[in-house]
């Protein structure tokens, strides 16, 4: 179903007057969906009663280029090739006067402006609340501060989070380190039976018992706690993300530390392993993950090369390492900070 075809059912409906648009006009854009139901497209008009089965699940698309006078109720289709005399901008590109759509087309008025060259740009033409949209397009929250490249910033943390915690991968890690586990408390449970019947000493239940379990998880499972860190998932990821932001803003700012950013991540959760403190904690303790992250030497099973994830991580500590000894501690924290 195209637009001009919508546009002629809401002239059927709203019965317009003949007029002529000025820029003295009082122009809306009116509310038009259109929906999916058994094959066929139903479209819904903001002054029509709203049908059940009309959510966002059925929803098709929204036309967004279709005009109404409000005196007049006149409706204007507004695209590349509509009627309405365009005007000429500073940019010597067509203007249409009513919905104020710029065409692609250019008013060439002279030798020289068709014969100049100008510099391309490099211009970020993606919609700035991509992040903030719902299904049907209207805005989740329009008061917010939106910044398109922290957002996506945000989503690569969550991802590596969530890959890191409870990923299938993960799973598999831990149910082998889990099977090894069970492999060695076996050989000490035999290693102690048979010390006991060279010695000829009767085999203590209980201590085979503390043998066994203590032999059996000497390497921390996280499978034992997963439940628990996925109730402080979101919380986790918030704190961790304002940290990795800011402190990656900094570095990429002042200093030259070459690292993809979710390689960048991954090495700046391992220093919140430990923190960095210097009178003040620089980068914050973590407490949770001592416990709760997978070993250094397994990063490889999730896409991290060892050697480049070793490289980036002593390259944060060492550009750390030279802002610590320009600038005070406080100023320091104050300068990775989001």
């Amino acid at each position: 179903m195209d637009d001009a075809y919508v546009a002629e059912e809401l002239r059927r409906l709203i019965r317009p007057q003949t007029h002529a648009c000025t820029a003295e006009c009082d122009i809306v854009v009116p509310k038009i969906h259109i929906y999916a139901r058994d094959g066929t497209e139903v479209i819904h008009y903001q002054f029509q009663p709203k049908q059940p089965w009309m959510n966002a699940s059925t929803l098709v698309r929204r036309v967004h280029n279709i005009y109404v006078c409000k005196a007049t109720r006149s409706v204007h289709h507004c695209h590349a090739l509509c009627g309405v005399p365009k005007i000429t901008n500073s940019e010597h590109c067509l203007v249409c006067p009513i919905s104020g759509k710029q065409c692609d087309t250019e008013e060439v008025k002279s030798w020289k402006l068709a014969a100049k060259c100008a510099p391309t740009m490099t211009v970020d033409k993606s919609d700035p609340n991509v992040f903030l949209r719902n299904r049907d397009g209207t805005l989740s929250n329009s008061s917010a501060t939106v910044n398109v490249h922290v957002h996506a910033q945000r989503k690569q943390i969550k991802e590596l989070l969530h890959m890191l915690l409870f990923s299938f991968t993960r799973i598999r890690i831990e149910l082998g380190k889990y099977v090894e586990g069970v492999k060695s408390a076996n050989k000490e449970i035999n290693r102690y039976k048979r010390q006991c019947t060279a010695q000829h000493k009767p085999k203590n239940l209980a201590r085979m018992a503390v043998i066994y379990l203590h032999t059996k998880f000497r390497r921390p499972n996280f499978l034992r706690i997963l439940d628990k860190v996925k109730t402080q998932e979101a919380s986790l990821t918030q704190s961790v993300g304002d940290t990795i932001i800011g402190l990656h803003a900094c570095i990429v700012r002042q200093h030259k530390v070459v690292a993809p950013f979710r390689l960048f991540c991954c090495a700046t959760i391992y220093i919140m392993k430990y923190g960095l403190q210097h009178d003040v904690w620089i980068i914050p303790k973590e407490p949770a993950f001592a416990s709760i992250l997978p070993e250094a030497n397994v990063l490889s099973l999730f896409g991290f090369e060892k050697p480049l994830f070793t490289q980036t991580k002593n390259a944060i500590l060492t550009v750390m390492r030279d802002m610590l000894g320009k600038y005070p501690p406080h100023t320091v924290k104050q300068m990775i900070s989001l």
